[in-house]
């Protein structure tokens, strides 16, 4: 009767999670195995017993009537497995290194003899994975972080995989932009997938910005991850979303010992050659060799270990911590070119003959100024916006270098970067039964953009730049619970937040050019805080990109800005795994098969949407 009734609830659990949205992802592995005697028969009730090292955490189990055994949601990290059985030597295995999403096999052929008597065998280094056959890549915490990454981002590595190829920028960095102006997206294409078809977890929870699939929420400090696999082809069906590939993160976690670390990375443009074209600008401007101001500035700490009070809470191996603190300051100097008007056509006189009017064809409708000649000398007023432009913008721009092609140059458009990152997690331990952790993690990102975000803007100083916020949020937690020794639980729940909140600070704010937006009538009501745009035909014209908000919420939120409500998206994950067994009525009881089973209930999702947020005119935060 009770088996029935399990089956009966397997079955409509598994029907309530086929008409819900799938999230689930593996952030721990699994040890499994067969024990035998010497001839290969099976030892039935052999006690195993798996430890974890790093913390001092142990789990016993017993195999079945089969000789099997299963310990799964385990952490990754570094395990001793001891097995015993009366009349047997006790067989350890040390060195054992799980990582995430791992099916480790051990099936060790117990020797007879006495259980005071051990055999120790340690690991191999080289861990073959014969339980699954998904294409992976393993990425560990020490090639994280010792191999030589540009801007410390841990995206880089995922091309050590077999079947990814990179339509990243070489300058791949945290963010929507780049320090050097450019779009800062995750192109890469695994197994000849799309780009924008990857899926992007920490621990779980879900870190990609839905609006376009090729940014991401958070960038955790290549000193914070523990490790990351990346999944090319046939995973398992806890993995969903994406049709391309899987890239699971797993942070650090504090273990039974303290340990930390501190860096910083440094770089100057003191130590810095000078770039061709820009001394060929300077010298031909009669100015110094000098390479464009340069600040990098990476640096951090992180802490790990027990949470241990002397005298209050004197417990190693239960609470354990790990924080990650990282600072950047990055100012960057780009060349650009742009054809500004000399100081005599700021003033009306033009180098060449000016149509005041219309052209058609070749012909001036209206007057035209020789050159040379003040335009206001041929009493022909100047037309009252081109007039507020000329004053709000263009007299304020510096001088061409050449005042024959107007060309302006120089390494003077200045980037700005900067980062705060906190994570934290805990884990703690009640008992074998019994672990849940927590983990938080944020980052701020504000930038600034001297050619608007996305690189929309003009080359004319202090004409398009913008100033950027692309915070992003992470919550995750999850509990494991041993209901019985084949019954496992494991509950979990995840928040993701990501957007990009940018304004106008350069002078196509109405605010900055309040000459020009009274002079301004347009068919239509204006909802940006941005004067229009112009082109002008052989010089640079004023344009710029935004206000534009964008945001990515996995749970209800409101804006900060606006107090907007955003829809939801994401939700928790209940899992329950069973191993049970199929008796045929006819023959003695005997376990015909092993089969684990993994149910998630789900939170219901909406759809995202990405909510667009506009100012009122003249607003610019």
């Amino acid at each position: 009767m009770r088996s029935s009734k399990l089956v009966l609830l397997a079955t409509m659990m598994t029907l309530l999670v086929l008409a819900m949205p799938l999230w689930a992802q593996v952030v721990t592995g699994t040890i499994t195995g067969t024990v035998k005697d010497p001839s290969g028969a099976s030892i039935s009730n052999a006690k195993v017993t798996i430890t974890n090292t790093d913390k001092n955490v142990v789990k016993t189990l017993t195999t079945d009537s089969s000789g099997s055994y299963v310990a799964t949601l385990l952490p990754i990290g570094h395990y001793q497995v001891t097995i015993e059985a009366p009349g047997f030597e006790k067989s350890i295995t040390s060195g054992i290194e799980l990582h995430v999403s791992d099916r480790f096999n051990l099936s060790p052929q117990l020797k007879l003899g006495s259980s005071e008597q051990a055999v120790e065998v340690k690991a191999d280094a080289v861990q073959v994975d014969s339980e699954s056959s998904q294409a992976q890549q393993l990425i560990s915490g020490t090639e994280v972080r010792e191999l030589s990454l540009n801007n410390r981002v841990f995206e880089q590595l995922i091309t050590l995989s077999p079947g990814v190829s990179s339509g990243a920028g070489d300058q791949l960095y945290i963010g929507t932009t780049n320090p050097y102006g450019y779009v800062n997206r995750a192109d890469f294409a695994i197994n000849g997938a799309r780009t924008t078809m990857n899926n992007w977890t920490i621990d779980g929870a879900d870190n990609v910005d839905r609006g376009a699939n090729l940014t991401l929420l958070n960038y955790p400090s290549v000193d914070a991850i523990a490790e990351f696999k990346v999944l090319r082809s046939q995973y398992n069906p806890e993995y969903g979303r994406a049709g391309g590939g899987q890239v699971n993160v797993v942070t650090r976690s504090g273990t039974s010992n303290l340990h930390g670390s501190a860096y910083e990375f440094w770089r100057n443009n003191i130590l810095n050659a000078n770039r061709y074209l820009d001394k060929r600008s300077q010298l031909a401007a009669g100015k110094a060799n000098q390479p464009s101001k340069l600040r990098y500035n990476n640096w951090g700490f992180t802490v790990g270990g027990p949470v241990y009070i002397p005298g209050i809470y004197e417990q190693k191996n239960k609470t354990f911590f790990f924080a990650s603190e990282e600072w950047r300051r990055v100012i960057t100097n780009v060349s650009n070119t742009g054809f500004l008007p000399t100081p005599a056509e700021k003033g009306g006189v033009m180098l060449y003959d000016t149509c005041i009017g219309t052209v058609s064809g070749a012909a001036c409708t209206g007057t035209v100024a020789p050159a040379g000649t003040p335009v206001t000398s041929l009493g022909v007023p100047l037309a009252t916006p081109a007039a507020a432009y000329l004053k709000d913008i263009y007299a304020g721009l510096p001088n061409p270098d050449d005042p024959i092609t107007h060309s302006y140059g120089l390494p003077s458009f200045r980037n700005q970067f900067n980062n705060w990152q906190n994570l934290i997690r805990i884990d703690h331990i009640f008992g074998p039964r019994l672990t849940i952790y927590g983990r938080y993690l944020h980052d701020t990102i504000p930038t600034v953009e001297p050619f608007s975000l996305f690189s929309s803007g003009v080359p004319a100083p202090g004409v398009s730049t913008t100033e950027t916020k692309s915070p992003g949020t992470t919550w995750a937690g999850r509990a494991i619970a041993t209901i019985t020794p084949t019954t496992l639980l494991e509950v979990g729940y995840s928040y993701s937040y990501g957007a990009i909140v940018s304004r106008i600070s350069g002078l196509m704010n109405p605010l900055n050019s309040p000459d020009v937006d009274p002079t301004i009538t347009l068919p239509y009501t204006r909802t940006l805080a941005r004067i229009p745009t112009i082109n002008i035909t052989g010089y640079t014209g004023a344009a710029a990109f935004g206000p534009y908000d964008d945001f990515n919420i996995a749970s209800p939120a409101r804006s900060p800005k606006s107090g907007v409500a955003i829809p939801s998206r994401g939700g928790s994950l209940i899992t329950a795994i069973r191993r049970w067994r199929m008796l045929p009525v006819t023959t003695p009881e005997r376990l015909i098969s092993t089969v684990p089973v993994r149910f998630i209930l789900l939170a219901p999702q909406q759809p995202r949407r990405t909510a667009s947020m506009q100012p009122k005119p003249g607003q610019t935060s």
